[in-house]
């Protein structure tokens, strides 16, 4: 089986994906060996795990889900102020990965 790559990031761990709401899926965040690729309504960036500057965690939504706000930069420093919705599961792991 031939592993899965990006190609700035490196391997492929996973993907999360993330809601616009409690139930409208609006894109996804693949987890890769050396950081993030996220895409969402309107945006879509890299960041490398120690260009990710904050992972909070907002009110509960139905289905398990919780509201999330997340700043992270891409490798040339713009900033990206992000929020959406996931599993509180999935959170739980996206801040394993980012170590935090």
């Amino acid at each position: 089986m031939k592993i899965q790559t990006d190609e700035v990031l490196g391997e492929i761990k996973g993907k999360i994906p993330t809601y616009k709401s409690g139930f409208d899926e609006d894109g996804f965040i693949i987890v890769c060996e050396k950081g993030l690729y996220i895409k969402t309504a309107g945006e879509s960036v890299r960041a490398p795990y120690n260009y990710v500057k904050k992972i909070t965690s907002g009110k509960e939504m139905p289905m398990g889900r919780v509201a999330v706000d997340m700043t992270v930069f891409d490798h040339l420093g713009s900033q990206y102020d992000l929020s959406f919705a996931i599993t509180d599961t999935h959170l739980a792991a996206l801040k394993k990965a980012c170590g935090r």
